[in-house]
This record gives C-alpha cells, structure tokens and sequence, in this order.
C-alpha cells in the first residue's frame, strides 16, 4: 500500500471513529457556513498537510452547519475517499456538541471562525 493511500485509510477511519458515541438535542444559538479543514494531526503528524504537500486537495474535507441546527462533515479528498456524516448540533457558548444520524455524539470547541475536535487523542481542525 502506498504512503498515499495509508494516509487517507488511516484518515478516514478516523473521522468515522468520531461519529461513534451517544447523543444530545437542542439549541438555544445557531451557527452557519462551511468549514473546512485545516489540520488533522494524529500520532504528532499533521495528515492534512502531508496531502497537501503530496499535491492532493483537501477542499472536500468540511464540516457545514445550517440555521435549523442541521451539519455534515463531508469527506472526499481527490475523489479516492468519499464519505459524509450528518446530524444535528447545539452551541453552547463555545462548546459544541454534534448528534450523529445513528445517534453518536461528539464534542468540539469553537473559537471565533475556528472549531477544534478532539477525539481519541487526535486533534481535527476547521476553520471558517
């Protein structure tokens, strides 16, 4: 198997591995836009630059988030991987939780244009 191809394996299995926890509802605060990935550092390696530095795009790898409470995490980096989760998601000053469709939960922290995800020791951030 190719480094390439180890990256995006172990990278998606990853973010998969987010969406499996329990759930929450609600929301008092809204928040819109896509956005997208900055860094995904696992293992101390930032896999989202090592992509970018092979020449692939990571524009397909985002999280957006609708006025109704509504997100998905599309991941899709040069057509070779290709996945989406989707859910609901509350805001709560600058925490966010995420509700999976199959019920999973996760939690980020938001910073102004910024949201971190942190998740079994790895580290994903997008920013607006």
């Amino acid at each position: 198997m190719t480094k390439m191809k180890k990256l995006l394996v172990v990278l998606f299995v990853l973010v998969l591995g987010a969406s499996m926890m329990v759930g929450c509802g609600g929301s008092s605060k809204t928040l819109e836009g896509r956005y997208k990935i900055v860094s995904y550092v696992t293992g101390g390696e930032d896999i989202i630059k090592q992509i970018n530095d092979l020449g692939f795009s990571t524009d397909g790898i985002y999280l957006e988030f609708t006025k109704d409470g509504k997100f998905t995490m599309n991941l899709e980096i040069a057509g070779v991987v290709s996945d989406s989760i989707s859910g609901t998601y509350v805001l709560s000053g600058k925490n966010l939780l995420f509700t999976t469709s199959d019920g999973g939960l996760d939690k980020a922290t938001i910073d102004g244009n910024k949201i971190t995800l942190k998740f079994e020791g790895d580290t994903m951030i997008f920013q607006k």
